[in-house]
């Protein structure tokens, strides 16, 4: 249900988010991994789950997929630039939380595809060579398509 909203002379149509997650909370092994997380997804909008490494953003986009069945999630960690240059020995050269480190024309690139209602060939990132796989993961458009991220 749509609802008017007027200022002045200046109007906008505010219309319900496309999803709402209030207080949700996950638990393993009877351990909270994350709790009382809550927001709005607004439709027709790019939405970005951000935060640093260990926070949680990907337990809780694989509780969303549980939820909603219009849902796509695509992990920033896909779009990781080659790092196979660099040798475990001393992996710490690479800095994967700069933002340099990420191919954002890609990214750009397929969220434009899906947004214009085309599945997009995700790249699969393999942190044990440190480069993208030979492997794609063809993602297909959905109501909700939410970027997993450190920045937004």
């Amino acid at each position: 249900m749509e609802q008017q909203a007027t200022s002045g002379t200046a109007s906008a149509v505010l219309t319900p988010p496309a999803m709402r997650l209030r207080s949700v909370g996950v638990s393993f092994a009877g351990r909270t991994a994350v709790r009382n997380v809550s927001f709005n997804v607004d439709e027709n909008k790019v939405t970005s789950l951000i935060g640093p490494s260990g926070s949680g953003k990907t337990t809780i986009v694989r509780k969303i997929s549980e939820l909603v069945s219009d849902f796509v999630f695509i992990p920033q960690d896909n779009y990781y630039k080659s790092a196979e240059y660099i040798s475990n020995s001393n992996i710490t050269a690479f800095n994967f939380d700069h933002p340099d480190a990420f191919d954002w024309e890609l990214l750009n690139q397929h969220l434009a595809l899906l947004a214009a209602g085309q599945s997009a060939p995700v790249p699969v990132y393999d942190f044990t060579i440190h480069d993208r796989s030979d492997r794609v993961r063809i993602v297909h458009p959905a109501g909700i398509v939410v970027v997993e991220e450190f920045y937004s």
